[in-house]
């Protein structure tokens, strides 16, 4: 009976191994991980216009036990995306925060692909 790892691999596939050796070659500074903390926040409205203020924030609670969840499908609203505002609407929440405060010093964690778009 195959193993997990055999049955991942296809026979002819070549297996990559990464050298851990010689260990110096890792020294050095790394990245410090801290814990995460709030420089902004922003929020949307119903139709989808941006807010400076918390009035978006959920917080998932989990359905009892034998929800409908279908319930409330007919009255959602899509938003389509043609433009993605997300990465405007950070900047605009980190420049509206910062008025009178200073420089907020952080390295920032996004959603995949968001932050491709600065570049």
């Amino acid at each position: 009976m195959p193993n997990a790892k055999s049955a991942a691999l296809a026979p002819d596939t070549p297996v990559h191994r990464f050298s851990i050796q010689p260990v110096n070659r890792f020294r050095g500074a790394s990245a410090k991980i801290k814990r995460p903390r709030e420089v902004a926040h922003f929020s949307y409205d119903d139709n989808h216009e941006y807010q400076h203020d918390e009035s978006g924030i959920n917080y998932y609670i989990p359905p009892p036990m034998g929800a409908d969840l279908k319930e409330g499908f007919e009255t959602f609203k899509h938003y389509e995306d043609k433009e993605d505002p997300h990465l405007d609407s950070l900047l605009r929440a980190l420049m509206e925060d910062k008025t009178g405060k200073e420089e907020v010093k952080a390295d920032f964690m996004t959603w995949r692909g968001m932050m491709t778009k600065v570049c």
